[in-house]
């Protein structure tokens, strides 16, 4: 689709073509994101940010397979276990110290 000529309001307000929304999807109502690059605006609905973002995630996975949820549980867990593992030797660390002193 080529340059499509579009007016602006006296409120700033651009009014797209049918076509236009048709062919991206856009409903009445929705959300754009527009972004000011080269004098240029460039304007693209949160399904096509939705896309890039998870062709971006693929890209730089490769051939993983695995769940990054499960993966990030995962981890946590075993942050959470070694924290407790350090408080409690530094709590018993502390108790040793205290019944020392008495």
């Amino acid at each position: 689709m080529g340059a499509i000529r579009v007016r602006v309001s006296e409120t700033g307000r651009l009014s797209l073509p049918i076509e236009l929304r048709k062919t991206l999807g856009i409903e009445r109502g929705g959300t754009l994101f527009v972004e000011l690059k080269d004098d240029e605006l460039r304007m693209w609905t949160v399904d096509i940010a939705v896309k890039r973002a998870q062709a971006l995630f693929r890209q730089h996975l490769g051939d993983y397979s695995g769940s990054l949820v499960d993966d990030l549980i995962a981890e946590r867990r075993r942050e959470g276990a070694k924290e407790e593992k350090e408080f409690k030797c530094m709590q018993q660390s502390s108790t040793r110290r205290r019944s020392s002193r008495s």
